[in-house]
């Protein structure tokens, strides 16, 4: 009797082992794969920030040349308004140097 229990206890400190080994195996494994996907994972995230780096940029001197000419269009639509400013000014002058030459004229043939 007892050394079937001593067979059944050596058989167990062997099974228990055994999975002591499997656990430390599979424990080991498992630390293994978490690292492979903290580094595939902080691969991507490089790569998508650097996607966005990217765009961000590409969109900011998109934005920029657009600023430039609305700046450039504003600036010519301005000098066009101001000649259309000076030519109604220089119209006005011209209408109001007649009116008063005309009133002259009229008042130089009265007297």
């Amino acid at each position: 009797y007892q050394r079937r229990v001593h067979g059944r206890v050596d058989d167990m400190k062997g099974d228990k082992i055994r999975l002591k080994d499997d656990l430390r195996k599979n424990e080991q494994n498992y630390i293994e794969k978490v690292a492979r996907k903290e580094d595939d994972n902080k691969g991507r995230k490089d790569n998508t920030t650097n996607n966005y780096d990217e765009r961000i940029q590409a969109l900011i001197q998109s934005y920029e040349q657009k600023l430039v000419q609305l700046r450039d269009d504003l600036q010519l639509k301005l000098k066009v308004e101001i000649h259309e400013i000076e030519e109604r000014k220089n119209q006005h002058i011209n209408e109001l140097i007649q009116h008063h030459e005309a009133q002259y004229a009229e008042l130089k043939a009265y007297y």
